[in-house]
């Protein structure tokens, strides 16, 4: 069942291409198998579609900290418990990561939300193939008033 980690939506592009959107929701609480097993099932459908010639944004919550995301976003205290990094490269080179450096968009929900003490990440992300151009992308500060996420939002251009 590696696959109910996201869910695709196709629309057609007039260059005869699709833009494939795919919300990603991978296992938290697994010893790390399920996850990696799940990685590994996106990362062949990625590369298959990006082979099609097709358009790709992976967006969602991905349970592990985007590789390059550096740990210290000031006033807010990280979260280093099970702490995974996506690997560098995922799916290769030529794919990009798109997340916001400067709000977290996740926390901990073991006490009320203090954003001096509550233990916050960024694990809520974008993921785009080389042919999508990434021109913002900024995840909303609520304080988590209404989940233990962030909403995130982005900006893209297709590269026709």
């Amino acid at each position: 069942m590696l696959d109910r980690c996201f869910l695709v939506e196709r629309h057609p592009l007039s260059n005869g291409r699709q833009l494939v959107v795919i919300n990603t929701h991978n296992s938290a609480y697994d010893d790390g198998a399920l996850k990696k097993g799940q990685m590994e099932y996106l990362k062949n459908f990625l590369v298959s579609e990006r082979a099609q010639g097709n358009y790709v944004i992976v967006g969602g919550d991905w349970n592990q900290t985007p590789y390059g995301f550096e740990h210290d976003i000031p006033g807010y205290k990280f979260d280093t418990i099970n702490l995974t990094h996506i690997e560098k490269d995922y799916p290769s080179t030529e794919w990009h990561w798109a997340f916001d450096t400067k709000v977290p968009s996740n926390r901990r929900v073991t006490t009320p939300y203090d954003r001096s003490t509550s233990l916050t990440t960024v694990i809520d992300c974008f993921l785009l193939s080389p042919n999508v151009e990434l021109e913002n992308v900024q995840t909303m500060d609520l304080d988590f008033r209404y989940s233990d996420h962030q909403p995130v939002q982005m900006r893209v251009r297709l590269i026709l």
